[in-house]
């Protein structure tokens, strides 16, 4: 199994929270708490929290029984059982055996149905489609990446929706179970996740979800695709709430988690990390701009040196003194603008996107290049590679609907 097919859930479940973005469970939980208006709450409330607490204990731990339930979320036996008697009738959870017994009557295990829902996400290039179907327990059921260029015109918006479809055939789903589609962009994104507000790369500003949804039978929303990365990566851990993401694919991008939520900005434009100039009156960017990160650290300054094949430039870098100093030089500006982060936002940085995928074995040296330009750390810990070595911004805009359904429960 590759890394990125199977996830583990974090204590902050991220949903979206209208015009705020992407908000955490755990801060709603918090805000209740804080309120000191639970025991105000009516038994409705009370109900749906307990059933909701009920299920995310099980999808967390995987298999429970009925007892540790109660004793972990300091319920009622019969508040537990009449739970499960309702997830089991609505075929979210089910009975997967027995514990071993301890000298009295064995527990029944139980866990989640891995396949009660699912997503659809995709990831649009400006020359690329990636497409991939998870489950509610994020597991990848079906991935397919091919090359499809981005036209904005109803021609290419069918096309991306028969291209699913016959995906969607194949892997055998139940349409019926389909929450929603995700679709992850190199652009800004309204609050509301329905339009776009800028992307010079693909020519799409100003569309809507409109033009996709007039071809698909199902929701979809807008995510920008750095956003979507680092919710996949984040998804992956439990003890990490603020994190820098930076997306090194062909443009360079970024997120920035904050207390388990993307932060977006006052404009929804928030880690526009490859517009930071890291070199004054420098090499032109596409944005007009002299200087600008993209244009020292997005993917085609490597690939272009190998005909497009960024993965033969790597293989080629090992050998080759000409590869081997244009990588010098990349990850010379790559650290820089690492740095940069780790300054301003005093947290772990993630390396992703279509570089971040081979950066592995030149993590040591990168860390060791950020020692030298730190003034108050003696290396470069803080920061690591992506998990996700593939489709993550397909995944992540899939999660996005897993994540508003574990919160609904």
């Amino acid at each position: 199994m590759e890394t990125g097919e199977y996830f583990r859930v974090i204590p902050a479940i991220a949903i979206e929270t209208g015009g705020s973005g992407i908000r955490s469970w755990r801060a709603l939980m918090g805000d209740i708490m804080k309120s000191n208006t639970y025991d105000k709450i009516n038994s409705i409330e009370i109900g749906r929290i307990n059933r909701n607490n009920i299920y995310n204990l099980i999808y967390k731990q995987g298999i429970v029984s009925k007892q540790s339930i109660a004793n972990t979320l300091n319920v009622s036996e019969p508040t537990v059982a009449q739970n499960l008697k309702q997830l089991i009738k609505e075929g979210l959870a089910a009975e997967v055996g027995f514990f071993p017994s301890k000298g009295g009557r064995k527990s029944v295990a139980y866990a989640i149905e891995h396949n009660a829902r699912y997503a659809i996400g995709l990831d649009i290039t400006v020359n690329h489609l990636s497409v991939v179907i998870v489950n509610v327990k994020s597991e990848i059921l079906a991935r397919q990446k091919m090359r499809l260029r981005f036209k904005d015109d109803k021609k290419y918006f069918a096309r991306v929706n028969s291209i699913m479809e016959g995906i969607i055939t194949d892997a055998g789903i139940d349409r019926s179970k389909i929450l929603g589609v995700g679709i992850a962009l190199p652009a800004h994104i309204s609050g509301n996740l329905k339009r776009v507000t800028y992307a010079p790369i693909l020519q799409f500003t100003d569309g809507c979800t409109d033009a996709f949804a007039e071809f698909m039978n199902y929701p979809c929303v807008f995510i920008n695709d750095a956003s979507a990365a680092c919710l996949a990566e984040n998804w992956m851990e439990e003890d990490v709430e603020n994190v820098v993401y930076l997306s090194l694919s062909n443009s360079v991008g970024g997120a920035i988690l904050i207390n388990n939520e993307i932060y977006n900005g006052e404009n929804y434009r928030s880690a526009e990390f490859g517009h930071v100039v890291i070199h004054p009156d420098g090499k032109k960017c596409y944005c007009g701009k002299r200087g600008c990160a993209d244009a020292y650290c997005n993917a085609k300054v490597l690939s272009n040196h190998t005909e497009g094949n960024l993965e033969r430039f790597f293989k080629e870098a090992k050998t080759s003194e000409k590869n081997r100093k244009v990588l010098d030089s990349y990850l010379t500006n790559l650290c820089r603008i690492s740095d940069m982060l780790r300054m301003s936002f005093d947290c772990k940085v993630i390396l992703g996107g279509y570089v971040g995928s081979y950066l592995d074995e030149y993590l040591p040296e990168i860390r060791e290049r950020l020692a030298q330009l730190n003034s108050f750390e003696l290396d470069g810990s803080y920061l690591r590679t992506c998990h996700f070595k593939k489709e993550a911004s397909a995944v992540g805009a899939a999660l996005h609907y897993i994540a508003g359904f574990l919160e609904g429960i």
